[in-house]
């Protein structure tokens, strides 16, 4: 478990940025206390370099959590570019070495549409924790991800990326959630929205 806590962030810094269109996974915006339900974004994809939209649905199947995700966004190439995927998350450990703090694994398959291609397929691990406010809950994670990244950017091409992605979900009473993600590394994105009250469409 340490020894890849360690591994990630090298990876992070000898990894080369993706050439291309709009990668789905940067944020992912997994952490172990993630919503389930509807989530809406305003992004700064990677690797684009303006605003775009995030449409987020997470659910649980049993032991693993199931994420779908469909995004509009400026490409690399300062045209219009869609991209979309499906993740899968589960529970690596509960309370990691004494601590309150959950680890979680996930993986997944995606692409960037635009004049070029991008299918993504990432690997990564999380850990969060969640502490209580006088009038919200707050749940911070970190993490990283590597990718295998097939892109149609200057011929055909394999690459593989590696990314740290930070996090923090914030309930409020009301019953929204205010979401952050951020990549750095391979992927450089961000990622501010608000995730739906269960009781207005979440599962």
């Amino acid at each position: 478990m340490r020894r890849l806590f360690v591994t990630i962030p090298f990876l992070v810094l000898v990894a080369a940025p993706v050439s291309g269109q709009v990668t789905f996974d940067g944020p992912p915006l997994i952490g172990p206390a993630s919503p389930n339900g509807l989530a809406i974004y305003l992004t700064n994809p990677d690797p684009g370099d303006g605003i775009g939209a995030l449409a987020t649905w997470r659910h649980s199947r049993g032991s693993v959590d199931v994420g779908y995700r469909a995004s509009v966004g400026e490409g690399a190439d300062g045209d219009l570019a869609l991209g979309g995927g499906i993740d899968f998350s589960g529970v690596l450990s509960r309370g990691l070495e004494g601590a309150d703090i959950d680890v979680l694994w996930w993986t997944g398959v995606g692409a960037g549409i635009g004049d070029d291609v991008i299918v993504s397929v990432p690997l990564g691990i999380v850990a969060g924790w969640t502490g209580e406010g006088d009038d919200a809950v707050f749940s911070p994670y970190l993490g990283g991800h590597i990718a295998l990244d097939f892109t149609s950017f200057d011929g055909d091409e394999v690459v593989l990326d590696a990314s740290l992605d930070v996090g923090m979900d914030l309930e409020l009473t009301s019953g929204w959630v205010v979401r952050f993600g951020l990549s750095l590394g391979g992927r450089n994105a961000l990622a501010l929205g608000i995730s739906v009250p269960s009781g207005s469409g979440g599962t």
